[in-house]
Formats: structure tokens, C-alpha cells, sequence
């Protein structure tokens, strides 16, 4: 049965709850937060369903709140104004429980409204959800670490934290398989898969939506997005793919209201490497003459000719590609000088960025007169 939870906290009235500390209180020509309400529209969740929180703001400031970019924590910015909602008591270890709600003008005035805001939990994301932190016109705290301005604590002004509480069973787990290290040549097309299937039953989730991204995984880093899946009846998904990627997101429950999705897979694999051909101009030339080595590098931003000395590979010349897309061809030129008369073996290192591994080029050898 669906049933709206919510708990109300207004400074200063009857039920209690002390005014807030001076240093807290609002000048007269500051922002104040007056009320914030937490609601569910479900408190029960199973499998993979997912339901709405809504939080509902009332902001006054005389020169009015207006919509900016804003502290959410740490480095983290989202836009404002907006509420930092956390969960306490959450176990699943793929549940993502923090969530900032973007507020918009629903009733009222920038100078006294009331502004409201949306996210989403699923079963996963069980646990009492608790408005912790405000960030809206004149609420934020100066930066004092270098990480740029800082939300305002919610209890410092209400004096409370507002919040509800969420059950959860039978959340779906997301498995995630990519290639062996080394095992794709950059360029070419791999696959990457897994499964989602409920942590209680172990039945599979077919048909649900999960979104591939390239990202580091960290508060509203939600990086690049790569694909959307969709599982299958046996609760597996599979994409191919081309272009290398190092960090890996899988998120669950994603939606355009916050940038938080539901539960996620973090996962820093590489796995991609360099392809590199080299070819000499000439095979046999006189001691100290320059020979021209050329190729293609794909995947490779710098290119390094080495020469093999006993059983030592040493660098002797280097250049880069010009080349900055991970899955791009391009082609380098440098030049080979054997310095004494023998037969010299030389070879073409490509480095890439950090989710392209280093790749080498085949032999290739020339003789000195």
C-alpha cells in the first residue's frame, strides 16, 4: 500500500524543538530556511522497484533565491538551490546513499516560496534518509579547505534533521566483466557484460535499464555516458564497444532529477593496448647514417624509438603523435642512427593516456657497414 511518510521541522515552534543557535540565525536581509518536509511516496520497497522522495523547502531572502552552481560536499557542485539528503543503516555494498535534490519555485516568490525537489530510491537504498545539509542563496560556508563553499548543516538551522525511513528486500546486484589486461588491440571493437539478479532469491532481473558510463565514480561524477542496457529474461547484458575506457560505472535507477542513481558498480579497469607498426626505410646502410622508422600508433599519444643494446632496450629518440582520441590511428616518423657497424635491432614503444596500456611494435633491424 502506498503510504506518504514525512516528518516537518520549523524552528521555534511548539513541538519542542529548540530555536536555532544565534550564530545560525538569519540576518534580515539574509536567506533563511523557515520548513523543510521529506516525503516517500512508498516506504516499502522489493526487487527493483523504485519510488520517488520528495523534499519541499521554504525559503525566504529579501533580494530573492535565485537558481546557481553550488557547494553539495567536499569538491562536489550541483545546481542550487538544493538539499544534501543521506541514509544511515544502509548495508547493500553496491547501494548508493546520498542524494542531491535540485529545488525549483513551486508556490510563492524567490523573496518567500516554497521550492520543491525530487530523487529516486529503490529496495537497495533502505535505510532513514536524513536531510543533512541546504545550500540556497546566502546558505553556504565559506571555503576553508580549498574545496570551494560548503552547504549549510540543516540541524544548525531547524535545529532537527527532517527524514523517513525505507525498508528494502531482495535488492538487485550488478555484476561487471570486462576483457583480460592487454587482451584488446586499441581500435578494435571488445564486449563488456554482466548480470543483475535479485541478492535474496538469486532470481534473475530481466528487463530492467542500467547505464554504462565512463567515469571515476565519486559525488555527481557521473562522467560520460557510453551505453544504455537492458537486461535479458536470464538477468545477463552485453555491449560492444570501441573506444577504451578506464574507469567504469554501472549505474541502476538513474534518472534526469538528480545525478545520483539508485545503486552502481565502481570499477577501475584497463584492459586496452597500444597498437604500434614500425617499418625502416633502408635495411642496410653505413655506420652513423640516419634512417627514417615510420608507422601508424593507434590508441598512442607518444611514440619512443629504442634500440636494443646487450640486453638493454634504450631510448634514442621520442615524438608525439598529435593524437588525442584513445581509439584514433595516427601516423609518427623518427629516425634510427646505428652508431658502429654490426646488424641493430630496434623496436617502437606507443604510450597512450593512463586507459590505454603500453604497446610495442615488432622488430626490425638494420645492418651498419
Amino acid at each position: 500500500m502506498k503510504r506518504p511518510l514525512a516528518l516537518t521541522a520549523v524552528a521555534a515552534l511548539a513541538t519542542g524543538l529548540a530555536a536555532a543557535p544565534p550564530a545560525a540565525q538569519a540576518a534580515e536581509d539574509d536567506t533563511a530556511l523557515t520548513s523543510l518536509v521529506v516525503t516517500v511516496s512508498d516506504d516499502s520497497l522489493v526487487r527493483s522497484e523504485l519510488v520517488t522522495l520528495t523534499v519541499q523547502a521554504r525559503l525566504t531572502d529579501p533580494d530573492g533565491v535565485t537558481h546557481r552552481r553550488g557547494g553539495v560536499g567536499g569538491e562536489a557542485e550541483d545546481d542550487c538551490p538544493c538539499v544534501v539528503l543521506r541514509a544511515d543503516g544502509g548495508v547493500a555494498p553496491q547501494a548508493y546513499n546520498v542524494r542531491v535534490v535540485r529545488l525549483r519555485l513551486i508556490e510563492g516568490t524567490p523573496q518567500d516560496g516554497l521550492w520543491s525537489g525530487s530523487a529516486v530510491l529503490g529496495a537497495v537504498n533502505a535505510g532513514r534518509w536524513r536531510a543533512t545539509a541546504v545550500n540556497a542563496g546566502d546558505l553556504q560556508l565559506p571555503d576553508l579547505t580549498g574545496a570551494g563553499p560548503q552547504p549549510v548543516p540543516v540541524k544548525r538551522l531547524l535545529g532537527v534533521e527532517p527524514a523517513v525511513n525505507v525498508r528494502g528486500r531482495d535488492w538487485p546486484l550488478a555484476t561487471l566483466v570486462t576483457p583480460k589486461p592487454g587482451s584488446v588491440r586499441a581500435g578494435n571493437a571488445y564486449t563488456v557484460r554482466g548480470t543483475f539478479r535479485y541478492s535474496r532469491s538469486g532470481a534473475p532481473a530481466p528487463g530492467q535499464r542500467l547505464t554504462l558510463r565512463s567515469c571515476i565514480g565519486d559525488l555527481n561524477e557521473t562522467g560520460t555516458l557510453l551505453a544504455t542496457v537492458a537486461t535479458r529474461a536470464d538477468g545477463t547484458w552485453s555491449r560492444r564497444m570501441t573506444k577504451p575506457v578506464g574507469y567504469w560505472c554501472l549505474f541502476f535507477g538513474e534518472t534526469n532529477l538528480t545525478l545520483q542513481p539508485a545503486s552502481r558498480i565502481v570499477a577501475t579497469r584497463v584492459f586496452a593496448r597500444a597498437a604500434v607498426t614500425a617499418k625502416a626505410s633502408r635495411r642496410a646502410v653505413d655506420a652513423g647514417t640516419n634512417v627514417a622508422v615510420s608507422g601508424r600508433a593507434i590508441g598512442a599519444s607518444t611514440v619512443r624509438l629504442q634500440r636494443r643494446t646487450g640486453r638493454t632496450w634504450v631510448t634514442v629518440g621520442s615524438t608525439g603523435t598529435g593524437g588525442s582520441n584513445t581509439a584514433g590511428s595516427y601516423t609518427y616518423l623518427l629516425r634510427a642512427t646505428p652508431p658502429r657497424p654490426g646488424t641493430w635491432s630496434y623496436r617502437v614503444v606507443g604510450t597512450g593516456p593512463g586507459v590505454v596500456m603500453t604497446g610495442t611494435s615488432p622488430v626490425v633491424t638494420i645492418t651498419a657497414r
